[in-house]
C-alpha cells in the first residue's frame, strides 16, 4: 500500500507539473489545452481510484476464500 500511495503521488505530481510547463511555456494557452489537461488528471485519478478498489476487492475475496 506504501508503494501504491507513492506511485500516486508521483502520478499526479507529473501531471501537475506537466499542467505547469504548458501554462508556463504558453503564457496565452488556449481554454481548450486546460481542459484536456484537467480531464487527463481527472482520467488518471479514476484509474487510480479503480485499481486500489480491485486490489481491495481481490483481498477481501482472498479473506473469504481462506475462511
Amino acid at each position: 500500500m506504501i508503494l501504491e500511495n507513492e506511485l500516486t503521488r508521483k502520478i499526479i505530481l507529473f501531471n501537475l507539473f506537466a499542467i505547469v510547463v504548458l501554462v508556463m511555456l504558453y503564457r496565452n494557452i488556449d481554454l481548450v489545452m486546460v481542459l484536456i489537461s484537467i480531464i487527463f488528471v481527472l482520467i488518471t485519478i479514476i484509474i487510480i481510484a479503480y485499481k486500489k478498489h480491485s486490489i481491495r476487492n481481490a483481498v477481501e475475496d482472498n479473506r473469504i476464500k481462506r475462511e
